[in-house]
């Protein structure tokens, strides 16, 4: 158990640490981190999954860009556990297609298509800030769909940091808008890297 004047980042961790092997399959686990994490700054959320070499995620969600700083913190403070790695925002989703799946109240889904979906790059201050211009392919949505799939997939295309960091806005234009110079949605996130790149050099 943590001392009494352990830092709550600390007992968090001495409470997480032995029982991460259920959190997938504890359902009274999974509510419980949040209830934890609350206790420290109810802005942030969590995530865990697959990444590389065969190791898990748990992913500190800042879901806002000034909260960004605390999750890092989080992070930073971690212990070293075994095939886990903790990381300050959600990473880029591991899809080998672009699918998303939106569930109405009344239990109906829509899914939506976007492997075909193309983009353009609005850079803002010489390359601090962009925004993102998608354009919907085949897709029969409403517009209050459009805008929540298409804001979903940059950041499930760049991750969460890159995309508090360095997404403005995220747009939904006509094709005509591209001028059949658009760009596919697969190489957003190395099209946004190289343009950072430039930015850092100048």
């Amino acid at each position: 158990m943590a001392d009494n004047g352990a830092h709550p980042v600390d007992e968090f961790y001495a409470w997480l640490a032995p029982r991460l092997d259920d959190v997938f399959k504890d359902r009274v686990m999974q509510t419980e981190i949040g209830h934890r994490l609350d206790a420290i700054s109810r802005d942030i959320r969590w995530e865990v999954g697959p990444f590389d070499d065969d190791q898990t995620f748990f992913a500190f969600s800042p879901t806002r860009r000034k909260f960004l700083p605390l999750t890092t913190e989080l992070a930073a403070r971690a212990p070293t556990i075994k095939g886990w790695v903790f990381l300050p925002a959600k990473p880029r989703k591991r899809w080998h297609s672009r699918c998303i799946v939106l569930r109405a109240r009344d239990g109906t889904e829509r899914r939506f298509e976007m492997d075909e979906w193309l983009y353009s790059l609005t850079s803002f201050k010489g390359g601090e800030f962009f925004d993102v211009n998608l354009v919907p392919r085949d897709t029969p949505a409403t517009s209050d769909e459009l805008q929540q799939v298409a804001h979903m997939l940059v950041e499930f295309e760049l991750g969460e940091r890159l995309f508090l960091e360095f997404v403005d806005r995220v747009n939904i234009i006509p094709n005509s808008a591209l001028e059949h110079a658009g760009n596919r949605i697969s190489q957003l996130h190395e099209h946004l890297l190289q343009e950072l790149a430039k930015h850092s050099r100048h």
